[in-house]
């Protein structure tokens, strides 16, 4: 009787023993669903995140296997995620040796900013971009992840800027008259080849200098000039002296105006002139043997 109840009374200790046992099983599985479930949320916040990027993004190893990209990045090339499986992205580059250029510059910081390289459509036209890129740690391998913004457009207006720029600046040193350029503060940021010519001083000499400080006889009066102008007293015409780097005198006949900026007011004064030095000189001794032919005629 004593053995029945020493019997019952281990395998009630055994079921409390496999109740527990199963509570935490239990416990255990909630844990690990909800853990699981926490994952696959922030798997689906990452996936989210990577599509709606608005910049392209890709991930590809060391060998140019293309393993990702989002869907920014699948219209900036014009492939799908599918046909870029197929694809070794050292082949997208305008010029392959930039792939390598990049890869040496990962192994030997890591990381990369600010990578400009071009690109090659499927269609095969071209796109510059503006590339960032890490080497990371995925799995057993070392793979690239890159963003990348497609510049080409801002390339573009820059390139026709310059071109019109270029284009100014050989106008304006063919031009037979003097042209400069002043901003507020009165700096020279123009000094065309005509005026090198007049006054012996290159561009880069007299850049960024207040004008009056080097190339006028009265500083105070060309000064205050300026400010009127900038005031809203234009355009205006003048003769003034420029004195020439050798420490000559030239007589400048200007006309000036302001290039306006719709926040600002007056931005630069615009100045061309004519050196009438030798004009005046002429006019002068005209004048003098106007006079003497004058006296002679009365003396008569």
């Amino acid at each position: 009787m004593k053995e029945q109840e020493q019997t019952r009374e281990q395998l009630i200790a055994e079921l409390d023993v496999l109740r527990k046992k199963v509570k935490e099983l239990k416990e255990i599985e909630v844990k690990h669903d909800k853990a699981e479930q926490a994952l696959q949320e922030s798997e689906e916040r990452y996936r989210l995140l990577f599509d709606l990027a608005p910049v392209g993004i890709s991930i590809t190893n060391i060998q140019g296997d293309i393993l990702s990209t989002n869907k920014a990045m699948q219209e900036l090339w014009g492939y799908t995620l599918e046909e870029q499986k197929t694809v070794n992205i050292s082949t997208l580059y305008f010029d392959p040796a930039e792939r390598q250029r990049l890869l040496d510059m990962l192994q030997e910081s890591g990381r990369v900013r600010d990578f400009e390289t071009k690109y090659k459509h499927k269609d095969g036209t071209g796109w510059t971009v503006l590339m960032n890129s890490d080497l990371i740690g995925l799995g057993d391998q070392r793979v690239l992840f890159s963003s990348m913004r497609d510049i080409t457009d801002q390339r573009m207006a820059e390139e026709a800027l310059k071109k019109e720029r270029d284009f100014i600046s050989a106008v304006l040193d063919t031009a037979g008259a003097l042209v400069m350029v002043l901003d507020r503060e009165g700096r020279v940021i123009r000094f065309n080849r005509a005026c090198e010519i007049v006054t012996g001083y290159t561009f880069q000499e007299v850049r960024g200098q207040h004008f009056w400080d080097i190339l006028t006889t009265d500083a105070a009066l060309t000064k205050a000039r300026a400010e009127k102008l900038f005031a809203g007293y234009y355009p205006s015409t003048y003769d003034s002296i420029w004195i020439t780097k050798p420490g000559k005198h030239r007589l400048i006949s200007w006309s000036n105006t302001v290039l306006l900026d719709e926040e600002h007011g007056g931005e630069y004064i615009i100045a061309t002139g004519i050196d009438i030095t030798e004009r005046k000189k002429i006019e002068i001794e005209l004048q003098e043997a106007s006079q003497k032919l004058s006296t002679c005629v009365k003396e008569l």
